[in-house]
């Protein structure tokens, strides 16, 4: 004999349903108080389902925090960045810099609608994409020294940027497949 835990009532370990014996030996609860085909827990709320997805988000973030050493998010925006430096050669189209793509920055030249710094590269690529075709990639010194009126771009600046454009546009699939792999 087993002892219900909620109701403390004594129940045999074998129980006949349908002409079959059923062994109830692994049960806590008796019949009374769990019938058959219940299910083992309530069903959530939905608040109760927002805070366990919240709690495995939470533990994925720290999970992947632990194994890179710096924030994901972080880490994606930077591996983001350089794919798109890269892509679109990599260098500053002024003086030629290119050590290290943390010094490149895209100068918007037409009308923008959002800075596409390391921060902004957390949205999707199909805003970047639209974004980009409106930059310049230059280096952070050049950049300075157009906002101070001591550089002007000139149109030859603007034919490689058109170029630049239709390269975006031929293989913008292979660059968004590159960035989504982890």
């Amino acid at each position: 004999m087993i002892t219900c835990t909620v109701c403390s009532k004594e129940f045999r370990t074998w129980h006949k349903k349908d002409g079959v014996l059923k062994n109830l030996g692994n049960r806590r609860r008796c019949l009374d108080c769990h019938p058959w085909g219940t299910p083992r827990y309530p069903p959530r709320t939905e608040d109760e389902k927002v805070q366990a997805s919240r709690r495995k988000a939470k533990k994925c973030y720290y999970k992947k925090k632990k194994e890179l050493g710096i924030n994901p998010v972080t880490y994606r925006n930077r591996r983001r960045k350089l794919a798109l430096v890269n892509f679109l050669g990599g260098s500053c189209i002024l003086c030629g810099y290119s050590k290290t793509a943390r010094n490149i920055t895209f100068h918007h030249c037409y009308k923008k609608e959002f800075k596409l710094d390391s921060r902004a590269l957390d949205i999707g690529l199909c805003k970047i994409q639209k974004e980009l075709t409106k930059c310049a990639m230059l280096c952070h010194n050049c950049h300075g020294e157009i906002h101070e009126g001591i550089i002007h771009l000139k149109e030859e600046h603007f034919e490689l940027q058109k170029r630049v454009k239709l390269l975006i546009g031929k293989k913008w699939k292979d660059l968004m497949d590159c960035l989504d792999k982890p």
